[in-house]
């Protein structure tokens, strides 16, 4: 049983999850009026605790999170056959994955644009479908060195 039909679906699914990081960034960049618009609606502001500063942190955490994502996608893409051999690295994508899944969940229940909640899903989506390809790229290569 030959690995190689595996190694390039696995590529293009890690490579589909930078896509969606980075669409998260530009919806966020798009709606970002509706978000302070939302803010404002959800929340009683003060001198010291203003609509502009809740609309920055607020940016900050959601490009952060959509910034962290794009590079630890980017990072296993690159590592291609290596991510998926590793035990460290398989455990490690588990652990991020229901990192990101947890936010994903957490950001539907804020005054966030619907566009930004339902685009947040799409990495963590994407991450499960990444996870299942590289455990069944990591199991084919066992499978295959075993038979050696």
């Amino acid at each position: 049983m030959s690995t190689t039909p595996s190694a390039p679906r696995s590529a293009t699914v890690l490579w589909a999850g930078a896509l969606a990081c980075a669409l998260s960034v530009v919806v966020t960049i798009a709606t970002q009026g509706a978000l302070r618009d939302g803010l404002a609606a959800a929340y009683t502001y003060t001198a010291d605790r203003t609509l502009e500063a809740a609309q920055s942190a607020t940016l900050t955490y959601l490009f952060t999170i959509a910034g962290l994502g794009l590079v630890f996608y980017t990072a296993y893409a690159l590592a291609g056959r290596r991510a998926g051999r590793s035990g460290i690295a398989a455990w490690l994508s588990v652990g991020l994955l229901v990192l990101a899944s947890a936010l994903a969940i957490y950001n539907l229940t804020q005054p966030f644009p619907l566009a930004v909640r339902l685009v947040g899903l799409l990495p963590p989506a994407v991450g499960v479908l990444a996870v299942g390809t590289l455990r069944a790229e990591r199991r084919a290569t066992a499978a295959t060195a075993a038979a050696a």
